[in-house]
């Protein structure tokens, strides 16, 4: 009797180890999502830090573009006036 308890708690023993292997695998998998998951939101600052520098360069070149025409169309129009 006291050998079948024994073999009875090893083979408990034995499943419980499993049970712990794969909650252990699950826990170690959702870490690496958490990671992965890190990755991503940075990347997406990122992402987001240079949309927002580029837009507001693009926005600066058509501002100085925009000066520009202005100049020379002052240019221009002062020329004509001296002809």
């Amino acid at each position: 009797m006291k050998d079948n308890d024994i073999k009875c708690l090893k083979l408990e023993l034995g499943k419980l180890i499993k049970c712990d292997l794969k909650i252990l695998e699950k826990y170690v998998s959702l870490g690496k999502v958490k990671e992965g998951y890190s990755f991503v939101k940075s990347f997406k600052i990122r992402v987001t830090d240079w949309l927002s520098k580029f837009k507001r360069r693009v926005q600066e070149l058509e501002d100085e573009l925009e000066n520009k025409k202005l100049s020379e169309s002052n240019i221009f129009d002062a020329w004509l006036q001296h002809i």
